[in-house]
């Protein structure tokens, strides 16, 4: 057996790691005007999906990273030629990115056939959706080809949070400046309770019913449904025209969630206790989140005695091989 200092560490991939393509965002108004107001650092290294990323990504002995492009409301036009370019740094270094694809839900049926042509073409391992559309949930009835191919395909959905409308931001405006009401609305809070929102919907409308092979990730620690889902299980049961599954299986068999941004183990012990530990996939969120403070976090979590080593391995990497049908360079 080789000494502990001679073990090499293990690979790490990380899911959520975002990029940004101007020529995108620019054919949205909406979206232009949102990033804009990006500080630069954080622009810089969006736009970098070469040298410079995969350079972050060494110092912190992350392996592999999973490509999205930050959230946007952009025409299908526009999600395709990202969906190409991200194959397009796919292809300049395989063994270090792999991509989600971006999907427009202004035309769901479009989306579908985006996810199909970048799971099937491109070799990407699964889709970004926004969890509205200029307000407009998941749950309606017009979004379900994207769930249809999705479970047909064996394809992934991440749902990721996205900027509010600006009808739905009023909700959030108080006794305090716009910046912080916008703050509220999205990284602070509001962000998280609406994905959750978003999925306690789609049990709602039965999605999971009607698709009951349906895969879904979510982020930050699985968006404060750990801390309340025995509340949510009972008092779901009491529905009138409830669901034909139980949201406790739901949970348990069509959800995995990831760390993305969320680095402390108050809220992973809360993940592990009530989410089985292979479905709890390692994330960053970079740039908005730094790589090592990832990669602190996962040392944190090995010496805290939460999880066990097979149990460990799974979330840095195991999970996702098997989740996302990848095979990370060891």
């Amino acid at each position: 057996m080789k000494p502990a200092s001679e073990v090499a560490p293990l690979p790490i991939i990380a899911l959520e790691e975002q990029v940004i393509f101007s020529d995108v965002v620019s054919a949205s108004p909406q979206d232009s005007a949102y990033y804009a107001l990006l500080e630069p650092k954080y622009l810089e290294k969006l736009k970098s999906v070469g040298p410079s990323r995969i350079q972050h990504m060494r110092a912190a002995g992350i392996a592999m990273q999973i490509l999205s492009h930050v959230p946007v409301n952009c025409p299908p036009a526009a999600c395709r030629k990202a969906n190409d370019a991200l194959h397009s740094a796919i292809l300049c270094n395989p063994t270090r990115f792999a991509a989600f694809a971006l999907l427009s839900l202004e035309n769901p049926t479009e989306a579908a056939h985006e996810l199909v042509r970048c799971a099937s073409k491109l070799k990407f391992v699964g889709g970004m959706i926004n969890h509205h559309h200029n307000g407009e949930f998941l749950d309606a009835e017009r979004f379900r080809p994207i769930f249809a191919s999705a479970e047909q395909f064996n394809i992934p959905l991440y749902i990721q949070s996205h900027y509010p409308s600006s009808e739905h931001l009023q909700y959030y405006r108080g006794n305090y400046s716009e910046a912080i009401a916008h703050h509220i609305a999205t990284f602070d809070l509001g962000a998280h309770s609406e994905v959750a929102i978003c999925v306690l919907r789609l049990f709602a409308a039965g999605i999971f019913d009607r698709f009951p092979r349906l895969k879904i990730i979510i982020g930050q620690m699985g968006q404060t449904i750990p801390f309340v889902l025995d509340r949510i299980v009972d008092l779901t049961q009491w529905w009138r025209e409830k669901p034909c599954r139980d949201f406790g299986e739901v949970w348990y068999n069509n959800i995995w969630v990831t760390t993305s941004g969320m680095f402390s183990l108050a809220p992973m012990a809360c993940l592990v206790n009530t989410m089985p530990a292979d479905r709890i996939m390692f994330s960053v969120g970079y740039p908005f989140s730094e790589n090592e403070v990832g990669r602190n976090f996962l040392a944190d979590l090995k010496a805290s005695g939460l999880v066990a080593q097979a149990e460990y391995d799974g979330i840095a990497y195991k999970n996702a091989e098997k989740l996302l049908g990848i095979r990370v360079k060891k």
